[in-house]
């Protein structure tokens, strides 16, 4: 198991201001967010768990080259490929062994027990399968339905290890201590 703590963004103004300009008005944490996946080596058939064909960030994925994705959400609003139950328990049944990579943004914060919802993405990854999520730790609280947790890296290390997960990298993604400064206060909308 490999464990990465490092920080791909150098905090400066000059990479805020480049990011709104890439990306537009969005919150710093989206901003990183959709900076960090274009960095990515995801090809193939994908899995967005918590999103779908109406999601708001949906032609970022598109733009960062991740057409083929298919997605999981509790919202049938979202029009997601497959409408699971809040806790993950019931709905449709995402197939097993079919998914090149698998992205979660923002989304398993909102999971009273993300541990099932990692075992049903890990399943649904081929053997050599990429697992790309996003959850914030210092953020302030937000319900969409519900919001139950902030996690440190080493609970997201050790429960990614007990679930099967191989090699693990944790990136935080900030520009400085006003990016957390901001997630606390809403400032831009984060």
């Amino acid at each position: 198991m490999n464990h990465v703590f490092h920080d791909p963004a150098q905090p400066s103004l000059r990479k805020w201001i480049s990011l709104h300009q890439e990306y537009g008005h969005q919150s710093i944490i989206r901003l990183l967010e959709y900076d960090h996946l274009m960095t990515r080596a995801l090809h193939g058939k994908g899995l967005d768990f918590g999103g779908g064909k109406k999601s708001r960030y949906q032609h970022y994925l598109e733009r960062a080259g991740l057409g083929d994705i298919e997605s999981i959400n509790i919202d049938p609003k979202i029009e997601p490929t497959y409408l699971i139950t809040e806790n993950g328990s019931g709905g449709e049944k995402v197939p097993e062994k079919t998914y090149d990579f698998a992205i979660s943004l923002n989304t398993l914060e909102h999971v009273e027990d993300p541990k099932p919802a990692l075992i049903m993405l890990y399943k649904s990854l081929k053997e050599d399968g990429i697992l790309c999520i996003s959850v914030p730790f210092m953020f302030r609280i937000h319900g969409h339905p519900d919001d139950f947790m902030r996690c440190t890296p080493s609970w997201w290390s050790n429960t990614l290890s007990r679930v099967g997960y191989r090699e693990i990298s944790i990136y935080p993604l900030v520009l400085g201590r006003a990016t957390t400064a901001g997630s606390l206060t809403d400032f831009q909308n984060c």
